[in-house]
């Protein structure tokens, strides 16, 4: 009683009692194991829809299949052998009349089909495997417990001790050429086909071949360990499920946790997609795609994938190309569409179809508005707005896609004028000689104008008049990104004493420390106005001031 208590306050009640497609039935059976809890009324019901249900004659137990077949299933469980070979048990069926010589091998096919279906005992189509050499385990509780010694090893503190359970601790790699000493020191049954085993547990998805007889298991790895560098080429892209509204009695964004070892051997297996097992953990998988470094993630309620550009990338000695920007795209779209179609194949296959027409998968991105803890900003379009992403919180504002190159990028071509690389360093604790990284950057357009996310500011290339106009211009800014060139004055073009003068007024210490607090508030680079300034008092020689001015402002309004 408790537990039917219990039963109901969870979301997914409704959906196992009197469900017209329902596939679970509540039945207590204490009301027959105790005469302390006699059969309530609702009981009486839960019974009385079960029993309905195996009457029905559309109902599957009431499939129609030979009595000998049950026979067979009697002979089978008290069979001393946990594994048969296919050809032996064939032998045995035609022997003893349980499938006639008339299409022997369908017939057999469909009894091992049936059989597996009910549970009776376990069977599996392997690739590349004919019927005769494949193997019936006579008892599935026992397979299971085979395969569990495999996925517990990272909880036995005396593992392991030799090489190859080593490896397969910190790698999750299985080797073929060494896998019979893991499976011995794991306490995997003699008995049990060592090559048929390898087999199955990559049709059931816990592995994936990497290399030709090399297996990687991302189930076993260690948790936390694996460091991301920090530049990534584009912005991170992140994937939930978002529930309809009578899925679960609630309207959530959330995804399921446990199929994520899954999509990682899906994605292992698709072409492009290498796996670096060494550079893994429980949580986080990296591979390589062509000149790219994939990290897929392992995040609270949504998946991220992290996408970082090799050196190699850019071929051309002068740098990016439009070319590059495309490349770029098309790998990022196919990316999507593979960790996409990855995640609808392992859901299906964990949660079942059902679950996929209750959810719809999102794409999206860590929301920038800071409010509360992290959430997503998902894409929403619209005739009015075109596409855009919109904060998953309350009364959550959308912003514009098209607006932000590093997302763009992942659904629509980039243009030249939008962004281009630029080569960046990762810092990492552990690296002597750090990886270099092209990430994608905001473009300056010709026109004179920067992208800047908060506020467009004009570029000067000119004289210092147009320096001095400028600071006026912007000083009441509270925020800015700027990025000024300063050509003539770097290049050592004299001005005017009058401009001088101008320029040794405008900034002087106090008004540097003014314009810094207003333009990048507290950014230890006011020191570089301060400097600016003290130049412009001191330097004998006007074009030596000129130039020392310029490297000195253009270092600051260029810092972000």
């Amino acid at each position: 009683e408790s537990h039917l208590k219990e039963l109901n306050s969870k979301p997914y009640r409704e959906h196992l009692v009197h469900a017209p497609d329902q596939t679970a039935f509540l039945v207590n059976n204490l009301m027959y194991l105790s005469q302390d809890h006699p059969a309530t009324k609702e009981d009486q019901d839960y019974l009385n829809h079960l029993r309905s249900f195996i009457s029905d004659k559309e109902c599957c137990l009431r499939l129609e299949m030979p009595l000998m077949w049950y026979f067979l299933d009697l002979i089978i469980k008290r069979t001393p052998h946990h594994f048969i070979k296919c050809q032996e048990l064939k032998k045995f069926c035609l022997l003893n009349g349980y499938i006639d010589g008339h299409q022997a091998d369908d017939q057999f096919l469909a009894l091992l089909q049936l059989f597996h279906h009910f549970g009776f005992f376990a069977y599996y189509e392997l690739k590349g495997v004919p019927l005769e050499s494949n193997w019936v385990c006579t008892d599935v509780t026992f397979l299971y417990n085979q395969i569990s010694k495999l996925l517990i090893i990272r909880f036995h503190p005396r593992y392991p001790q030799w090489f190859a359970t080593k490896r397969f601790k910190k790698e999750g790699i299985i080797e073929k050429r060494d896998y019979q000493e893991l499976f011995k020191e794991v306490g995997i049954s003699e008995e049990t086909p060592s090559e048929w085993l390898l087999q199955v547990l990559q049709n059931l998805s816990f592995t994936a071949e990497i290399e030709p007889r090399v297996f990687f298991m991302p189930m076993v790895l260690p948790k936390g360990h694996v460091e991301i560098p920090n530049c990534p080429a584009v912005q991170p892209l992140c994937f939930a499920f978002n529930f309809k509204e009578d899925a679960f009695s609630a309207n959530l964004l959330d995804l399921p946790r446990s199929i994520f070892c899954q999509l990682a051997v899906n994605l292992t297996n698709k072409d492009k997609w290498d796996t670096c097992p060494n550079d893994s953990d429980r949580s986080t998988i990296r591979y390589t795609y062509g000149d790219l470094e994939v990290f897929l993630m392992d995040k609270p309620g949504r998946f991220e994938v992290a996408v970082f550009c090799f050196k190699s990338f850019i071929f051309s000695k002068k740098g990016p190309c439009p070319a590059d920007l495309k490349k770029l795209h098309d790998h990022c779209a196919a990316i999507k569409g593979d960790v996409k179609e990855g995640i609808e194949a392992v859901s299906g296959s964990v949660m079942g179809k059902e679950f996929l027409k209750k959810v719809n998968l999102q794409v999206g991105f860590i929301c920038d508005c800071q409010k509360g803890s992290p959430h997503l900003a998902l894409l929403s379009e619209s005739e009015e707005k075109g596409v855009t992403l919109k904060c998953t919180r309350p009364k959550g504002r959308s912003r514009k896609l098209h607006s932000v190159p590093v997302r763009k990028v992942w659904f629509f071509p980039v243009e030249n004028d939008e962004a281009t690389f630029t080569l960046k360093t990762a810092s990492s604790n552990e690296c002597d000689d750090p990886e270099e990284y092209w990430v994608l950057q905001e473009q300056t357009s010709k026109g004179g104008e920067s992208k800047s996310q908060d506020t467009h500011i004009r570029i000067i290339d000119r004289s210092g008049d147009e320096i001095i106009s400028f600071l006026n211009q912007y000083k009441d800014i509270k925020h800015c990104n700027a990025r000024v060139i300063c050509s003539d004055l770097y290049e050592g073009k004299a001005i005017s004493l009058g401009q001088k003068q101008q320029l040794n007024s405008s900034l002087s210490v106090a008004a540097a420390n003014d314009l810094f607090r207003q333009f990048l508030c507290d950014d230890p680079a006011a020191a570089t106005l301060q400097a600016a300034a003290r130049v412009l008092r001191e330097a004998p020689d006007t074009t030596n001031m000129n130039k020392r001015f310029a490297k000195a402002i253009v270092h600051f309004l260029s810092t972000d």
